[in-house]
């Protein structure tokens, strides 16, 4: 399945014969190695055509994003948490899906999630949840219900970002991920 993901037009077969919701389910397997790999394939058929994969995204954002959301909502499967968290920032940062970027950061119930990841008992959860977060605070048309939620939370959310500060300060992106952050956050 690797390797046809990586032809434009087998990679659209298999976005057409449901391969994505089947990879969501295999990677909740209770089997280590049918997850890892069947995440590893998910993650080569979504990023290998980004164009195709950007098309079924936006045909079916609310059915793959419920489902790809258990993901991050289960503390069971932790290494499935961070790989799901790193691959929905590549995809959330990437130019190729700017459309699914633009409307998830409108969903007020996404924001909430990534939220309470970045209170996550594990720090690099915590970091990569940021990564997404971030999306949400620096989108210049937040929807009402976004901005309320990020208004009511302004404090907290400042007082948190400032100790991520400290925890990662050999990396000059991330600080100026951060610092940016809180100049949009403590301006609202």
């Amino acid at each position: 399945v690797q390797s046809c993901a990586r032809c434009g037009e087998l990679a659209r077969e298999l976005f057409a014969a449901r391969a994505v919701p089947r990879l969501l389910e295999l990677a909740q397997n209770q089997n280590f190695d049918i997850s890892s790999e069947a995440f590893g394939t998910l993650r080569q058929v979504l990023l290998a055509q980004k164009d195709v994969a950007a098309e079924y995204l936006q045909a079916e954002f609310q059915t793959f994003f419920s489902q790809y959301h258990e993901f991050l909502t289960q503390d069971e499967a932790y290494t499935l948490l961070r790989q799901a968290l790193h691959l929905l920032s590549e995809i959330l940062l990437d130019c190729s899906f700017s459309a699914i970027m633009s409307r998830y950061v409108a969903v007020d119930g996404f924001l909430q999630i990534h939220m309470n990841l970045l209170l996550h008992d594990s720090v690099p959860v915590q970091l990569n949840a940021f990564h997404v977060f971030k999306t949400f605070v620096a989108n210049p048309n937040r929807p009402p219900r976004v901005e309320q939620i990020l208004c009511k939370n302004r404090d907290r959310l400042v007082r948190l970002l400032t100790s991520f500060a400290s925890k990662q300060t050999d990396d000059a992106a991330f600080s100026g991920d951060i610092q940016a952050v809180l100049e949009i956050l403590e301006a609202m």
